[in-house]
């Protein structure tokens, strides 16, 4: 049924990534992003999906990525952790830092 087109919704696919969270991160990676294709061009968009994205890219060790997501989620109003845990959590140059706030800063929302 996965396969068939009948589960290609934002909900359903992001109800497919809490399924897959704790047995294939890369496949919840990739269920988490098509989720955010189909919310209709970003008018609705579910802040659990972005949540799920900042921290399912830091399980995968991709920390710049895991803080664009972060930040993404600050745009949409979601609660995050200060500047300087998010610091501390992701110790990375000041100039990634620069670089994706900017980033986030043009995400849709």
């Amino acid at each position: 049924m996965e396969n068939t087109g009948a589960l290609d919704t934002a909900s359903m696919q992001y109800a497919l990534a809490t399924h897959y969270i704790s047995r294939d991160k890369l496949k919840t990676y990739r269920l988490l992003n098509r989720s955010l294709e189909l919310s209709k061009g970003g008018k609705e968009v579910n802040k659990e999906v972005i949540k799920s994205l900042a921290s399912v890219t830091q399980s995968l060790d991709r920390p710049r990525e895991s803080y664009l997501w972060a930040m993404v989620g600050k745009e949409f109003e979601v609660p995050i952790a200060s500047d300087s845990e998010l610091r501390l959590l992701f110790g990375l140059t000041e100039e990634d830092y620069q670089l994706l706030n900017d980033q986030a800063e043009r995400s849709p929302n």
